[in-house]
């Protein structure tokens, strides 16, 4: 360290211009470009702090692997060895490519930021549910139709209490599957990290509504357990329009007008069992009956 010499083995994470040796450490490494300029003063300070103290120091830096422009993440670890008397007379360093997990890092951050920040008008709860350790990290309820969660409920107790709440449906025959602890864990390790699902609910009042739960699924930086960032909202009004459109595309009708008081138009459709004897299958036409917008 004295010599500022650093004598290396060839690697895939070897800088541009390998060398056996390389001189003036680690100056020659900054200057050729290996270390990014945001890491300059880490890299920097890795080497200064080797001679104070005797435990292994760590930094994470930006460097060039080889034969890639592309800039990595990687750990430094360097390691000093000291003498009988003491004295540092050399230190073992070695590198981790972390890129992965900076990555991982920072879609779990953004995430926990994103899901903090959520606060939609139709929002029923949000939280962060640790699967693998079956335990409810946080969870916000923000309107009264939500799923009680007591402060010590497990993962598997809440999504108990969840499948009892909803309700069977003509068109959703598999609502309840995907609610279970389990259910969620086999679908990240088959690489489904997202999840939507619609299905009706009843709540405190005997009356029902619909709702949408999104669930996100990533890997704990700190313990890779497996996280589920889970999202509830109610989308009554929507799926009520949804349910109407769908009767009516299903009657038996000659013409449909779709009215748009604010333009004071209206389109006028026809199926298959129109009179073809009446006006085209489309026409859009100023309603003559319709003066004021907004009322009819």
């Amino acid at each position: 360290m004295r010599e500022k010499k650093l004598y290396q083995v060839q690697t895939a994470h070897s800088p541009q211009w390998y060398a056996t040796t390389i001189e003036n450490v680690p100056e020659a490494l900054i200057a050729s470009e290996y270390v990014h300029p945001d890491s300059v003063s880490v890299y920097r300070k890795l080497f200064s702090s080797v001679p104070r103290g005797s435990k292994p120091i760590q930094g994470d830096v930006l460097v060039q692997m080889f034969g890639k422009e592309a800039y990595s993440r990687e750990r430094i670890t360097i390691t000093p060895i000291f003498n009988q008397n003491g004295w540092n007379i050399r230190s073992i360093g070695t590198s981790t490519d972390i890129t992965k997990q900076k990555q991982i890092e920072e879609l779990y951050r953004r995430q926990i930021i994103e899901i903090n920040a959520m606060d939609v008008e139709n929002l029923i709860a949000k939280g962060r549910l640790n699967l693998t350790a079956n335990r409810i990290e946080s969870n916000i309820t923000k309107l009264p139709c939500a799923v009680y969660c007591a402060e010590d409920i497990s993962c598997d107790d809440f999504f108990a209490r969840l499948q009892s709440s909803v309700l069977p449906a003509p068109d959703f025959q598999l609502a309840v599957h995907p609610f279970s602890r389990e259910a969620l864990i086999h679908q990240y390790h088959d690489g489904n990290l997202t999840l939507i699902i619609e299905y009706p609910r009843q709540i405190a009042s005997h009356a029902s509504i619909w709702v949408q739960t999104q669930c996100k699924l990533f890997d704990s930086p700190d313990t890779e357990d497996i996280i589920c960032f889970i999202c509830s909202y109610d989308i009554t009004p929507q799926k009520t329009a949804q349910q109407m459109i769908s009767a009516v595309v299903r009657m038996d009708y000659g013409y449909l007008a779709l009215l748009d008081c604010r333009t004071n138009t209206y389109t006028m459709n026809a199926n298959g069992s129109a009179d073809r004897s009446r006006p085209s299958a489309r026409q859009t036409t100023k309603a003559m009956w319709c003066d004021t917008p907004g009322h009819i």
